[in-house]
C-alpha cells in the first residue's frame, strides 16, 4: 500500500511539474502574440476570403458565359447542319 501512495504520489508531482511547464509555454505564446496583431492576422484573413469569394464568383460567371457560347454554337451548327441538308 506504501508502495501504491508513492507511485501516486510521483505521478502527481510529475502531472503537476507537466502542468506547469504547459502553463509556462502557453503564457509565452500569449506574450509573444498581442491583440493588436491577432486583429491584424484576422482582418487579412478575412480579406484572402473575400478575395477568394470574389473570385470564385467571377469564375462562375466565366463558366456560366462559356457554356451560353457553347449552346449558342451548337445551334448554329445545328441549323447549318439543317440548311446543308435541305440543299
Amino acid at each position: 500500500m506504501s508502495n501504491t501512495l508513492e507511485d501516486a504520489t510521483k505521478d502527481l508531482v510529475s502531472a503537476q511539474d507537466k502542468l506547469q511547464k504547459a502553463q509556462k509555454e502557453y503564457n509565452a505564446l500569449l506574450e509573444g502574440t498581442s491583440e493588436d496583431s491577432l486583429s491584424k492576422e484576422v482582418e487579412k484573413k478575412l480579406a484572402e476570403l473575400e478575395g477568394a469569394k470574389t473570385n470564385l464568383e467571377n469564375a462562375k460567371k466565366t463558366v456560366e458565359d462559356l457554356n451560353q457560347q457553347k449552346a449558342e454554337c451548337e445551334a448554329k451548327i445545328q441549323e447549318a447542319l439543317s440548311n446543308v441538308d435541305s440543299v
